[in-house]
């Protein structure tokens, strides 16, 4: 199944089943995360190729990992603790930037 996900580089690997507790506090990760509550609640986890975490965007490796909010925290001065828990595989197919956060078009892969 093909479909647009926002997605997150970051240094680590998320696994289909695990969870994983994310700091945001980045604009850009702030508004993926209030638009990925509005819709449903997934959005990519992939592990950073070159680059870092913050600023600049990262080249991410081409498979990542569906990640689900399952809980979050809004902090006082903007910030959001937030909980996910890891479903299915995705292989990215092409990166877009349409918006501040990378998206990719891609396939599910189980």
């Amino acid at each position: 199944m093909e479909r647009h996900l926002p997605f997150f580089p970051l240094n680590v690997v998320l696994f289909p089943n695990a969870s994983l507790p994310l700091h945001i506090f980045e604009e850009r990760y702030k508004l993926m995360v209030k638009r990925c509550l509005d819709s449903d609640s997934r959005f990519g986890v992939v592990l950073i190729k070159s680059g870092s975490e913050v600023g600049e965007p990262a080249e991410p490796h081409s498979v990542g990992s569906l990640a689900r909010i399952v809980q979050i925290n809004k902090l006082d001065d903007g910030r959001m603790l937030i909980a996910v828990q890891g479903e299915s595989r995705f292989q990215i197919e092409e990166i877009t930037q349409l918006r501040p956060y990378n998206g990719r078009e891609g396939e599910d892969t189980g």
